[in-house]
């Protein structure tokens, strides 16, 4: 394990070095549409999944869900 980060505010070991955002949430069935992610309080586009993770980032995914 290359290091920890938070993940909604829980700590998870990174998958491995050079783990990217997308790396972490597929395993956890996250890469799919309506969930959104931010690094550090910044968005991450979708389209920037593929961006690397350090030891020490904070995670934070939300997921839309519908209701009545």
């Amino acid at each position: 394990m290359s290091g920890a980060i938070t993940l909604n505010g829980e700590p998870r070991e990174l998958p491995a070095d050079g783990a990217t955002l997308r790396a972490l949430l597929a395993p956890l069935g996250l890469d799919r549409p309506g969930v959104a992610a931010a690094v550090n309080g910044d968005p991450v586009a979708r389209a920037h999944w593929e961006r690397p993770l350090a030891a020490g980032d904070a995670v934070l995914v939300l997921e839309m869900v519908a209701g009545g």
